[in-house]
């Protein structure tokens, strides 16, 4: 049985099959950005705005450090010392009143654990210079200032 053109399902043919560049569904040779594929890591932009989905039991972690710790890693371990993740300490502009409102933009470095499920964790800010206790509660951010 053969279904209509119109329901078909769309096929792709390789690109060596059809002569164009791997990776095209058309044969004429141009340059554009590809979208990443599947697994691909996006490149992270610290200026950007964070998206968070947390709610239920999971909470998120916001760790505001020192400027000199820019580009350090901080850690967090279980209440057994065990290491669950580690984040990125980055420089961010804050505030200006979005939405053309104004207001003064100020700079803050932070480390941002997204994603936590809620309950008791050990923060390391600096190695080897001891770890706090911190409480991530679900459907919130939970900030700790480590400056």
């Amino acid at each position: 049985m053969s279904l209509p053109e119109h329901t078909r399902p769309h096929v792709p043919v390789p690109a060596h099959e059809r002569g164009g560049e791997p990776g095209h569904a058309h044969g004429h040779p141009h340059v554009h950005e590809h979208l990443p594929t599947a697994g691909a890591e996006l490149p992270h932009r610290p200026q950007a705005g964070a998206v968070l989905d947390i709610g239920g039991s999971i909470g998120a972690l916001l760790v505001h450090c020192p400027e000199p710790l820019e580009g350090a890693e901080i850690q967090l371990f279980d209440p057994h010392g065990h290491n669950v993740t580690h984040t990125q300490v980055h420089r961010r502009h804050v505030g200006g009143g979005g939405g053309g409102g104004g207001g003064p933009v100020m700079v803050s470095w932070s480390g941002l654990f997204p994603g936590l499920a809620q309950g008791e964790y050990l923060l390391e800010v600096v190695p080897g210079r001891g770890r706090h206790r911190v409480r991530v509660l679900g459907g919130q951010v939970t900030r700790v200032d480590a400056r």
